[in-house]
């Protein structure tokens, strides 16, 4: 199999680019080629190529995969990783399959949001029926677990810098929620940018088999705040 997901990272600061390719080991070839030229798409990822040289960046096959599950995996990862984040990556969408840097007009983000909330749109006129929002539904229930495998070498692919991202286990995010307990929260903290109906709306809508992107576009919210939104790692009281 040739298809699959992989990453570009550099050793020295471990920030990663998160990719996907019916061919893995030809598309590095592509990258390789147009960061040499200085020619890639991606700028954030070609000035660190130039800042820190070629031999600090190391290409890593995450999984290999079925074409057709390419982008639900590559988005996985990206949230995963936070390789949209500056701190944390170098994909400059937090949307897999994107374009490299295109922001939608509004006109756009308007007619994908009455599309996904079910109002017609001239352009796409659809609305969903109850049975495909249901196949939605068990569809997304049945997303393949990791593999050992795979979290053995996503685990390593993050050793050696103690200033890395990393993924808070449940035990730290408990003492966290724990520890912020009598604070004021969600909408009464005075820097909310959100509020009950809506977190309950996107919640609702992320366990009716609505994809984060596409929650992340109709509510017009972040990738990072809609994940931890919609997986309860974010007003969490309220449930």
């Amino acid at each position: 199999m040739k298809s699959g997901i992989y990453g570009i990272k550099n050793i020295v600061n471990d920030k990663i680019y998160i990719g996907s390719s019916k061919n893995v080991k030809k598309r590095w070839y592509y990258h390789k080629y147009k960061l040499k030229k200085g020619t890639h798409p991606n700028k954030r990822l070609e000035n660190a190529w130039k800042k820190y040289g070629v031999d600090s960046f190391i290409f890593i096959i995450i999984e290999l995969i079925e074409q057709t599950n390419l982008i639900e995996r590559e988005q996985y990862y990206i949230d995963y990783y936070d390789a949209c984040s500056r701190n944390c990556g170098y994909n400059l969408t937090p949307t897999a399959g994107s374009s490299l840097g295109y922001k939608h007009s509004e006109e756009t983000k308007q007619k994908i949001s009455d599309a996904l909330s079910g109002r017609k749109s001239k352009r796409l006129g659809c609305v969903l029926s109850e049975e495909t929002k249901k196949k939605m539904s068990e569809s997304a229930k049945k997303k393949p677990p990791i593999s050992e495998e795979t979290k053995k070498k996503l685990s390593i692919a993050r050793m050696g810098n103690k200033n890395a991202c990393r993924i808070v286990s449940d035990e730290e995010r408990k003492k966290i929620s724990e520890s912020h307990i009598g604070i004021n929260r969600g909408e009464k903290n005075g820097m909310a940018i959100t509020n009950r109906n809506e977190i309950i709306a996107m919640r609702n809508d992320y366990d009716n088999g609505m994809t984060i992107s596409e929650i992340m576009i109709k509510y017009d919210k972040k990738n990072s705040f809609t994940y931890q939104i919609v997986k309860r790692l974010r007003w969490k009281w309220l449930d």
